[in-house]
């Protein structure tokens, strides 16, 4: 990683891109569904809920069974820890 260079005006660039593709996806998606996007809510609201928790458990998982190693990892990273 290169932290000698101004990263800066790179990243408000991309960012500002991403934000502007973003929002014009959202606005016509809502024009599209118009009324519609109400009974669709509810639905994808709780298939995102049950994502949301799926990936929780699975993180928490992965952390248990992988404690020891990515300790490890992190030791090498910062060897005297965080202060």
């Amino acid at each position: 990683m290169n932290r000698g260079r101004c990263q800066g005006p790179r990243f408000f660039v991309f960012n500002v891109t991403g934000g502007i593709v973003w929002a014009t996806l959202y606005a016509s998606a809502a024009y599209g569904l118009g009324t519609r996007v109400h009974a669709l809510a509810g639905p994808v609201g709780f298939a995102s809920l049950l994502l949301a928790a799926a990936f929780l458990v699975w993180l928490f998982l992965y952390m248990r069974l992988h404690e020891a190693r990515l300790e490890q990892e992190a030791e090498q990273v910062v060897p005297q820890g965080v202060v």
